[in-house]
């Protein structure tokens, strides 16, 4: 199926998708989503905030 739940690699990532959703409805942005300026001390360039707003919509539509 083009929905990518034809192997059992598609469905267990929408499985994860899923089970990574918020009580409210939002998903949010996990892991290192930048680079990070050489010797920063870890202080990341673009502050992302939570990063729900754009994380969301884009996890909605794929399990649409």
């Amino acid at each position: 199926m083009a929905d990518g739940t034809a192997t059992p690699t598609g469905s267990d990532a929408l499985d994860l998708l899923r089970s990574q959703r918020r009580p409210d409805g939002t998903w949010s942005a996990g892991g290192r989503r930048y680079w990070r300026k050489q010797g920063s001390a870890g202080v990341e360039v673009v502050d992302w905030g939570d990063a729900h707003q754009i994380v969301t919509p884009v996890a909605a539509y794929v399990l649409a």
